[in-house]
């Protein structure tokens, strides 16, 4: 069945962005149009079908929506490397949002910190604007502290520690 192949093709974890895919910040083969674009039937409005190419990558299932973009699994179409692939939404037609993803593209492949995602590929004049960063397995902070209530206060002290860290080098 479909979800059988996504697993297979993907692997079984369902969040590669480890939960943080709604808040993350070449020239490519034509993305498909029309009925994605609008949402068709059954579908989610800005959202693009699975096997879509965007540069070299191909879409699998979409993994996490933003305000402005949708994180996909993704597949190099040559070596088959997996990652996370972040799209300008399909419906989003507002020059500020392609303007604000170039940049978000453009600030990213600056960064270099253990704690935050590097824009591994990128292209921000597509026709859907994308950005390719790794896959990051393991479930989010927001599952777990839905399972769990209550995290020791050591790890909350490492875990702000560490997003202390990122923070400051972003804004350095």
């Amino acid at each position: 069945d479909a979800s059988s192949a996504r697993a297979a093709a993907f692997g079984a974890d369902s969040d590669p962005t480890g939960g943080l895919a709604g808040a993350l910040p070449g020239a490519g083969a034509p993305a498909a149009s029309g009925a994605a674009d609008r949402g068709s039937e059954g579908e989610t409005p800005g959202v693009l079908p699975a096997g879509t190419r965007l540069g070299p990558w191909l879409l699998g299932a979409p993994i996490g929506r933003g305000g402005m973009s949708v994180v996909y699994e993704a597949r190099h179409a040559d070596d088959g490397r997996a990652v996370a692939l972040k799209v300008l939404r399909a419906d989003t037609v507002a020059p500020s949002a392609s303007a604000r993803f170039r940049r978000e593209i453009l600030l990213g492949s600056r960064l270099a910190h253990p704690h935050l995602l590097p824009v591994l590929d990128a292209d921000g004049e597509a026709g859907h604007p994308w950005l390719a960063m790794p896959r990051v397995f393991g479930g989010t902070l927001r599952a777990r502290m839905r399972a769990e209530r209550r995290l020791p206060v050591a790890e909350v002290l490492a875990l702000g520690s560490a997003l202390a860290g990122a923070l400051a080098h972003v804004h350095e």
